[in-house]
């Protein structure tokens, strides 16, 4: 049995239990106030599994980390939850953003799902891809993407001095094809990153990015491009370079796992300000987010946490 077999039926048979290991429902409402989606945490045998629900797709990201000597390796697994009633409309809502389809027959099914009065038939979970990087004292140093079928397809490595690291970039074809090179460099207090681009058939570009407290300006060719002010300060700087290796090019976003990651409150850029608004409860854990848009309600999200 092929190792994409073995995996996809370990988390198949994994999936019915998941109401006794849930974490965190994180709940999506659209300005309307209609449920526009669900996620789900939870944890199965050392690994998070976050699970998304939308009116036609459904998919789940398996999550965990090992250790060898100084080096953490956190690996990521993406997987598309197919059911039969959207099996043959699979290839054309791949890479489309399928859940907004108003002609969806499964359009109201968010509700029953969130009641517990409709269940998804799990037919089969297709490996999509996998992802893992590498981090040494806490700095990621290498990653490997692998497709469908298990093949590694892309490497980046990095080598590392006090205060700059270089990131090779490769295709993983009949031999490692070269095709980016990052050069990056920070001052001593790790507050100002300078992140020089270079890519085949691309003119090199250079983007530096100012942490200051709990905010993140994007700067390029001497102009802001984007600023972020996040819920707290802590790791800026470290998943910045997380970001660049891991989250770069991603086929599913989980809101859930980036809330966890890196939760923020404004992002500004030239025509756009999105500002987030949260409420907690009393253990100071947030249970709702409000977002508005250039002063324009987009939706609010809502929190709910399983007690052990």
């Amino acid at each position: 049995m092929s190792k994409k077999i073995i995996l996809g039926l370990l988390l198949l048979l994994a999936l019915p239990s998941f109401g006794q290991q849930l974490l965190i429902e994180a709940l999506y409402y659209d300005p309307q106030e209609k449920l526009a989606g669900i996620e789900r945490k939870y944890m199965i045998e050392g690994n998070e599994v976050y699970v998304y629900y939308g009116n036609s797709l459904a998919f789940c990201i398996k999550r965990n980390r090992c250790y060898s000597g100084d080096t953490t390796i956190l690996n990521e697994e993406y997987y598309t939850i197919l059911e039969k009633s959207v099996q043959k409309k699979y290839q054309d809502y791949l890479y489309n953003d399928y859940m907004d389809d108003e002609e969806s027959e499964e359009e109201n099914r968010l509700p029953l799902i969130l009641n517990n009065t409709m269940t998804i038939p799990l037919d089969s979970l297709f490996f999509e891809e996998s992802r893992a990087c590498y981090f040494v004292n806490g700095f990621p140093i290498k990653a490997e993407d692998f497709n469908s079928k298990h093949q590694k397809h892309i490497l980046v490595t990095g080598i590392r001095s006090t205060q700059k690291i270089t990131y090779h970039h490769y295709f993983m074809r009949e031999w490692p094809t070269p095709y980016a090179t990052d050069t990056v460099s920070w001052n001593k207090d790790s507050t100002v990153v300078t992140w020089h681009y270079k890519r085949v058939k691309w003119e090199p570009f250079i983007t530096k990015y100012v942490i200051h407290g709990k905010n993140l300006t994007t700067i390029y060719d001497d102009t802001i491009v984007r600023q972020v002010e996040y819920l707290y300060g802590k790791n800026i700087f470290s998943n910045l370079f997380t970001s660049h290796l891991l989250y770069n090019d991603l086929l599913y976003v989980n809101d859930l796992l980036f809330f966890e990651r890196r939760p923020e409150v404004r992002i500004t850029s030239k025509k756009n300000a999105t500002i987030i608004t949260y409420c907690y409860d009393h253990k100071k854990r947030v249970i709702e987010s409000e977002h508005r848009n250039n002063g324009q309600y987009i939706g609010k999200t809502l929190y709910r946490y399983i007690e052990e």
